[in-house]
């Protein structure tokens, strides 16, 4: 149980320990995405529905549900994700393209298992926490811990501070100007520029921001990320290596528009 003089960073630890733990137990250390999915829609959900959570038939359908009834919520919410965030929708597909009809039951399962352990951690209680939520990258922090049963190098959100080349530079933004951040991961670089910001009472939603970044499931939690850290519209991310990056994500983002109207 979460309590009001638990640390951030130390409730952002318990809940990525609680994820990684269901989901392994039920299926292993591969196939990241999924328990990844669930912490982005239940996080996508809170910033849609602040008071959803506090709704036990809600925390029931989550956790308790059949596999196929659980199944079908979560593709209605992220369907609905395409409608109210239509610009950043196109990055999600790792995060629902498992959920196709006839998925393994076996990932349903260990959704579900990690959908019950987020319930147990208080992810709940995080997000409703306005620090907790702008001032600690919760997804970073998750998927750093279920890379780490892959053995695979990923900085720890939690030890990254304030990038010293934003040092200098964030003094000088103003509303309107455009960032442009290279290597973003999950986005811990504009989640501290974006704290910045506000000490400055400059809203990070006045903000172009432009970020890139090649891993997809990192690119795909950075979206999320950029709606609960509330960075605006005007948030354009590319994953292409090649050096017109920019004009690529500009592509790939008026074509999901075009398909979402």
């Amino acid at each position: 149980m979460t309590t009001g003089t638990e640390p951030a960073r130390d409730h952002a630890r318990r809940i990525a320990a609680a994820v990684t733990d269901r989901w392994v137990h039920c299926y292993g250390p591969s196939r990241l995405e999924v328990p990844m999915s669930v912490v982005a829609s239940i996080s996508l959900l809170h910033a849609e529905q602040p008071t959803a959570y506090a709704a036990p038939p809600l925390l029931y359908l989550l956790s308790e549900v059949g596999p196929g009834d659980f199944r079908r919520e979560r593709w209605t919410q992220w369907n609905r994700a395409t409608t109210i965030w239509p610009t950043l929708h196109h990055h999600w597909v790792p995060f629902f393209e498992w959920m196709e009809p006839g998925s393994d039951r076996n990932l349903l399962t260990g959704a579900q298992a990690v959908a019950a352990g987020c319930i147990d951690a208080g992810l709940s209680g995080f997000l409703g926490d306005p620090f907790r939520r702008r001032n600690v990258d919760l997804l970073g922090v998750v998927l750093h811990r279920l890379r780490r049963e892959m053995f695979t190098g990923m900085p720890d959100p939690i030890r990254a501070g304030l990038h010293r080349d934003d040092e200098h530079n964030v003094a000088r933004i103003q509303p309107g100007c455009t960032l442009t951040i290279q290597g973003a991961g999950t986005g811990t670089r504009l989640m501290h520029i974006a704290a910045r910001l506000r000490r400055r009472d400059i809203d990070p939603a006045g903000i172009r921001w432009q970020a890139r970044e090649i891993d997809d499931l990192a690119a795909a939690c950075l979206a999320v990320n950029a709606v609960l850290w509330g960075l605006g519209r005007d948030v354009l991310i590319g994953t292409a290596e090649e050096p017109d990056w920019l004009e690529a994500a500009r592509e790939e983002r008026a074509a999901a528009l075009c398909r979402n109207h």
